[in-house]
């Protein structure tokens, strides 16, 4: 049973902390995406304390996109990208963020907010565990 429990756990550890999230940006355009993919170096993408969280970001949206903020509170992130070209509609961005050793081990989000050319603005959470050093 102890056996069952263990391996429960992990496909469930491994099931949160590997998902892709895909949302509208706003409900009047279908072609707005954004898709956040957060993971470390640990067993089932958790992010062990000393190393880095790797966050891509993919956004598009028809009226263009204006600006991204990419905020990871327990991690001291606060950075705005803002898209200087007039007409930009699709996104990938790849940040790489260092955990410092003296973080706390635990679940926690990112939330990423993104803004079209017209002003409409979507925030979107998405989870990443962190954990000790193996």
């Amino acid at each position: 049973m102890i056996k069952f429990k263990a391996i429960f756990i992990a496909i469930l550890l491994a099931f949160a902390c590997s998902c892709t999230l895909v949302v509208d940006v706003d409900d009047d355009d279908e072609a707005g995406s954004l898709q956040i993919e957060a993971k470390g170096d640990g067993p089932n993408g958790a992010v062990p304390i000393g190393t880095a969280l790797y966050l891509t970001v993919t956004a598009a949206d028809k009226d263009g996109i204006s600006s991204m903020t990419i905020t990871i509170p327990e991690l001291n992130v606060a950075t705005e990208i803002m898209n200087s070209e007039q007409q930009h509609y699709n996104w990938t961005i790849d940040q790489t963020f260092d955990v410092p050793e003296t973080t706390t081990t635990g679940l926690y989000e990112i939330t990423i907010r993104l803004k079209d050319k017209n002003g409409n603005e979507y925030s979107q959470k998405r989870s990443f565990r962190i954990v000790a050093h193996s």
